[in-house]
Formats: C-alpha cells, structure tokens, sequence
C-alpha cells in the first residue's frame, strides 16, 4: 500500500472556496497541478509554478512548470514530489496557475493515511464552495496614490522617488544599457 497525503487547497478569494485533495506521497508536483485544476473544474492548458513559502504565505522559491534552464539547482514540477515538500502540518506551497489570469491558491499539508484498498488516487475527499467562472481580482498596489507597500509588489509602483524625471525615450550619452 502507499501513503496518502490530505492536502488542503484553498483559492484566494473573498469566498471561502477550498478542496481537500488526497494524492499519493509519490506524485510530482506536476501531478498535483492536474489534480488541483480537475478538483476546481478549471481547464488545463496555461503555464504554472508552485512556490516555496513559509507560515505567513511569503513567497518564495519558484518551482516552474517546465525547466527554464536558467538555474543548475532549479527543480521543474515534474522533478519534485508531494513527499519531498509536503509532510507535517507547517508545509506549505503556493500555487499560480494562468499567469495572465492569475488564479492562486493555497497549499497545505493536512495528514497522511495508508490507501484505501480499491480507491484511485488522487480523489477529492472535501469540497466548499463554487469555483467561480473567472479568476478572482488581485489588488497589485494597495492604495492609489499612496506608499503604503502592501501590494504584491511593496512600492514598486506606487507614486514617489525618480516621479520628476521625464524619460524622452532617448539613450544619451553615458546611459548605454552596459556601461
């Protein structure tokens, strides 16, 4: 028999709207984004990574849906596995599916249990809530016009430092891209 790890997936959204997705400790991570696309009745077909995180959902490091090449050490979703990230309850991972969409969710350990005889894995053990027909909205910049470094990207957009500066589209002398 193989071990079973219950993983809770929740969507970000104002809703709660999750799955709890019984999966074999032995299946990639690329397995794990087809059953968590089929829990939530989302079609395939878009890129995604799964990201390392720690107890407060801070994003961390990237594990792609593909190798990109451009790390020796980078692992692609088809290299990892369930067992490898996900096995006591402070394990989590957050998931990005559809980059232009941007549908995100929560992944976190629940428990593990030994296969039932006869069921097929993975399968969906508990379902809350209505999947909705779009990705739910994400806020990139907290408030406009104010440095509060809240959003997704802290103050990378926000009003403030180097605003006074015109770019006229021009490289002047001294500003070449590799000088």
């Amino acid at each position: 028999m193989s071990t079973i790890h219950k993983l809770r997936v929740i969507l970000d959204t104002k809703e709660d709207i999750f799955r709890d997705i019984d999966v074999p400790a032995d299946h990639t991570l690329e397995q794990l984004h087809s059953a968590v696309l089929n829990a939530f009745g989302i079609e395939d077909g878009e890129m995604a990574s799964f990201f390392h995180t720690d107890e407060n959902w801070a994003q961390g490091e990237e594990i792609p849906m593909v190798d990109m090449g451009g790390h020796p050490d980078a692992a692609s979703m088809a290299q990892v596995h369930v067992e490898d990230l996900l096995v006591r309850p402070a394990d989590r991972l957050l998931y990005v599916y559809d980059y232009l969409n941007m549908w995100t969710f929560f992944v976190e350990f629940v428990s593990t249990f030994e296969a039932i005889e006869g069921e097929e894995y993975p399968s969906v053990s508990l379902t809350y809530g209505d999947t909705p027909k779009e990705a739910p909205s994400k806020d990139f910049g907290g408030d406009a016009g104010k440095s509060s470094g809240s959003g997704l990207f802290g103050d990378a957009f926000d009003e403030g430092e180097g605003d006074d500066e015109e770019y006229d589209g021009d490289l002047h002398e001294g500003e070449g891209m590799w000088e």
